[in-house]
């Protein structure tokens, strides 16, 4: 039977104010520890690199080109024009056509003048949002003509650089068409 010897101090085991003395029993101790070292260092790790791509991508990106790309994809023409009908209601019945300016930027023409929610006499400078196939808003317009039949539609972070859309509004579900 082997017995163990208690002495004052600190010690690497966790028990307060004393340590066990023989081989044996240290040298498990010891090993435990290092595992739980390694497994602690191998989470934190894991979490740092989760948070960092976190941060990169949706807090901190690193331009509209990334942010939009990354975030959202670039939709085709077709999904823009079907992103207008989806993301507000002003569009219902206009059949818009879109065609693609790069990957953030699409030019939208309308087939007949939006559905009047907007009462001022003029659309120029009218933003509405856009949404993505899965009705989360993806970003937004502008109207650049006064009948309403011409819209610059923005993609991801670069909706938000031109002033259409706050960037907490990125990426909110909305299952329905808005109304203004």
């Amino acid at each position: 039977m082997t017995t163990y010897t208690l002495r004052q101090k600190p010690s690497f085991l966790g028990i307060a104010d004393a340590d066990l003395t023989s081989n044996a029993v240290i040298a498990d101790a010891r090993r435990r520890q290092r595992r739980r070292r390694v497994i602690t260092g191998s989470t934190a790790a894991a979490v740092v690199i989760a948070s960092t791509a976190f941060l990169a991508i949706y807090v901190f990106p690193l331009g509209h080109h990334s942010s939009a790309r990354i975030v959202f994809g670039s939709p085709t023409p077709a999904q823009e024009s079907q992103g207008l009908l989806d993301g507000e209601a002003i569009f219902r019945g206009t059949s818009p056509t879109c065609t693609a300016i790069n990957e953030y930027e699409f030019h939208c023409a309308l087939s007949s003048v939006p559905t009047g929610e907007i009462s001022l006499g003029s659309y120029l400078g009218t933003k509405m949002g856009s949404v993505d196939s899965s009705k989360h808003v993806n970003g937004g317009c502008v109207a650049t003509s006064a009948d309403g039949m011409e819209w610059e539609c923005y993609i991801g972070h670069a909706a938000v650089e031109h002033g259409i859309l706050d960037q907490t509004v990125l990426g909110h579900y909305q299952p329905a068409p808005g109304h203004g």
